[in-house]
């Protein structure tokens, strides 16, 4: 006995196609709200350690020892503070994509001109008596 053919009708392979979209949306659009969870507490931990880092940093202006530390620290709090606005910013645009995964997110503002390690370097003064150095730049003319 033979079996019977089996019969595909347009509106029945319409339908299929439409389930399997359906899946596969339901697929991208849980793998996007997972992701734009764990960006948004990323940015939202990075901020609160960028502020609190600065607030560290205007305490210590409270009480000077020294003139170099007065700059490296005042250097230290402004940039910590520019961080933790940056960080604030992708933390929104991230919460922004959670509230709604299915849609695309935004490109990233742009980063601080001073992101990345901070490399405060503190004024050289010559010893109390001697003369300051010539800097290289007058030495070569």
């Amino acid at each position: 006995m033979r079996w019977p053919r089996p019969r595909f009708r347009i509106l029945s392979l319409m339908i299929a196609v439409l389930i399997c979209a359906l899946a596969l949306t339901a697929v991208v659009i849980r793998r996007n709200l997972h992701f734009y969870r764990e960006r948004e507490l990323y940015h939202a931990r990075m901020a609160e350690n960028e502020r609190r880092q600065s607030r560290m940093a205007e305490d210590r202006l409270r009480n000077p020892t020294n003139e170099t530390e007065n700059g490296m620290f005042r250097y230290v709090a402004r940039t910590r503070a520019e961080r933790a606005e940056w960080h604030e910013a992708l933390r929104k645009k991230w919460q922004l994509g959670v509230s709604h995964p299915w849609e695309r997110v935004d490109n990233d503002p742009p980063t601080p001109d001073n992101y990345g390690p901070i490399d405060f370097k503190p004024p050289v003064y010559p010893p109390p008596g001697q003369a300051a150095a010539p800097s290289p730049a007058t030495q070569a003319k």
